[in-house]
């Protein structure tokens, strides 16, 4: 089948009064670009069909040459036109005339020529650079995101009777013409007995082709029945050349010890910065030891790039090494470390870039008070785009001014303190969030940002909103929750009435003026703030600060119920606020105990100079 690529897309502007769109398929084929024409093999006729519209305010004419539409500069003779446009003929005001370009290679070989249209509309003629290809479809196989060769073997290595080990393999069409699959179901799985895996199918369309450029995947899970060793052949017939593809599968299944380690960061959205510091967290189950090993490893080596030995206690600052190369398909793999045999797990795979900045993100920052830590950790900045329907159609943000286009929900850490700007990326059919200055600070809490795209034209947006207008203005709103206890044990809020929970700090942009109702999340030990109502007022960013209570009266991480403020050892204006429990509330009335009274007995002593006293505010 037809397979065209046009380099770039624009509108050309021929003249003052007459004006021409070329498309080809639908794509727009401005006057100077080179249009690329496959062909599936020598002698094979490939037809390219070609529209012209008079988009001026007057009379275009196809005048100065004949034939008006012509091939110039094809020294093999493998490019033809056939048009029924006449010299002098008339294309009225939005108009549209069609003509085609037949490409018949001769050898396997890359064939140029020239495609001119003379008319009236400019002095010289309109021309499209034509370059002819011989080449068929070409079937790329990745197993989670790494090329692996037809053929080639992919272990699964040990895995614990009864568990479960998921890979993703994708297959992509990197040749110049349709991939057709040739098999029902697309592949064919043959495997050891006893049955070890599970194999989905990728899902194709309806005439079970990728387009070039398209991929589809599909998923293999390895769970071992058994101790034993497994296998599974895998054969993917289809039109390439090279068909059929062959994958073999191979995993063991060991004796379980009812001993594991699960690594929950970096997570699979993460984004580490080479030469920086990064924060690794797992948790274990069973005795697993009191040391673990932690490496940095490329998921198909089995050589580690770094590694550190530390105490199991379930988080590490784990630093990178600057030579370490960007890329994709990173793993954590934490071991424990005394135990004489295997007990490890590894992260989901992550991205790792090269270091752009001088800060190395780690910083000392010596906190707001010791309820809040010592303030040590990491810059770290997260952006979700919504809806859905531009998050399938390609959305994309970048915190570098474009040089990284990263997908919703990745986490990008080790970043240096600062200002960031995040743009989102143009997408056919939606309107793109506009650019937003965000600030990241190297507190270890994770900044988080939502955007929001828009259907061009006012549509619904994947439920997004009814009716929103291209180029309205739009508010933003943000949400701090206090106090840290209560962000560590989930503290969320809510601008839609709980379809969506977001962490503290997140700022929502993109939201059409008007009232909202903010809601909060109940959790544990906890008790939320009530709902309050906000104004989003077009054009400005409003920010919202409230406070979580402890449920028992506890101290609540330090951070008392002036929503944050004051914190640390000696600071605010009133420093000898005393309270009648254990911090859950300052006293009022005319109870009196012997706490009332030691306090103002203090107070006195430090009034005549005998005692310092720091205490916390509690306002």
């Amino acid at each position: 089948m037809l397979a065209v690529m046009a380099l770039g897309v624009l509108w050309c502007f021929l003249g003052q009064a007459q004006n021409i769109l070329l498309e080809v398929e639908g794509e727009n084929i401005s006057d100077g670009e080179t249009l690329l024409i496959a062909s599936g093999e020598v002698d094979e006729t490939t037809r390219v069909t070609f529209r012209i519209t008079n988009t001026g305010d007057d009379t275009l004419v196809f005048s100065g040459h004949t034939p008006p539409i012509t091939i110039t500069n094809d020294a093999d003779d493998v490019f033809e036109v056939q048009s029924t446009i006449d010299r002098d003929e008339e294309l009225a005001i939005n108009a549209s005339a069609t003509f085609e370009v037949v490409f018949t290679p001769s050898a396997e070989d890359t064939f140029t020529a020239d495609l001119l249209i003379y008319s009236n509309a400019q002095t010289e003629p309109f021309q499209v650079n034509l370059t002819g290809e011989v080449g068929g479809p070409e079937l790329l196989v990745t197993v989670d995101g790494v090329e692996v060769g037809d053929s080639d073997e992919y272990d699964f290595g040990d895995v614990d009777v009864g568990d479960s080990v998921d890979i993703q393999i994708r297959l992509r069409n990197v040749g110049l013409t349709d991939l057709i699959f040739e098999n029902d179901p697309p592949v064919v799985a043959e495997q050891s007995a006893p049955e070890g895996f599970d194999v989905d199918q990728p899902v194709l369309g309806t005439d079970d082709a990728l387009e070039p450029d398209e991929f589809a995947s599909f998923t293999v899970t390895f769970t071992p029945p058994s101790e034993d060793s497994f296998s599974v052949e895998l054969t993917i017939p289809t039109n390439d050349a090279a068909s059929p593809f062959n994958l073999t599968l191979i995993g063991e299944g060991v004796p379980g010890t009812g001993l594991s380690i699960s690594v929950t960061e970096p997570s699979g959205t993460d984004v580490w910065t080479a030469g920086n510091s990064h924060e690794v967290r797992w948790f274990s189950n069973g005795n697993t030891g009191e040391r673990v090993n932690i490496g940095l490893y490329r998921r198909t080596s089995s050589n580690a790039i770094a590694e550190v030995e530390t105490g199991n206690d379930g988080s590490e600052l784990f630093a990178v090494p600057s030579s370490t190369a960007a890329g994709t398909n990173y793993i954590i793999r934490v071991s424990a470390a005394d135990l004489g045999y295997t007990v490890s797990g590894d992260s989901l795979s992550f991205t790792i870039v090269a270091a752009g900045g001088e800060g190395e993100g780690e910083g000392e920052g010596e906190g707001e008070g010791e309820g809040e830590g010592e303030g040590e950790g990491e810059a770290r900045l997260r952006v979700t785009l919504e809806p859905e329907g531009a998050r399938d159609a390609g959305a994309a943000w970048s915190y570098d001014g474009g040089l990284t286009w990263l997908p919703s929900y990745t986490r990008v850490s080790g970043l240096a303190p600062g200002t960031y700007t995040v743009e989102c990326l143009d997408i056919g059919g939606w309107i793109t969030p506009p650019d937003e200055m965000v600030l990241v600070e190297e507190t270890g809490e994770t900044v988080e940002v939502v955007r929001i795209y828009t259907v061009e034209g006012g549509g619904e947006g994947e439920g997004e909103g009814e009716g929103e207008a291209e180029g309205e203005d739009r508010a933003a709103l943000r949400v701090i929750i206090e106090p840290q206890g209560a962000r560590t044990a989930g503290a969320s809020w809510s601008y839609d009435h709980g379809v969506t929970w977001l962490p503290s700090f997140t700022q929502v942009s993109g939201l059409l003026a008007g009232q909202y109702r903010v809601d909060f999340l109940d959790v544990e030990n906890w008790n939320a703030p009530a709902s309050v109502t906000v104004t989003l007022t077009a054009g400005e960013s409003e920010e919202l600060t409230r406070t979580y209570t402890a449920v028992n009266g506890g101290e609540g991480e330090g951070e008392g119920e002036g929503e944050g403020e004051g914190e640390g050892e000696g600071e605010g204006d009133n420093p000898f606020d005393f309270l009648n429990c254990e911090g859950c509330q300052k006293s009022t009335g005319t109870q009196v105990d012997w706490r009332d009274l030691l306090g103002d007995l203090l107070v006195q002593l430090v009034a005549l100079g005998a005692v310092a006293v720091s205490g916390r505010r509690t306002e």
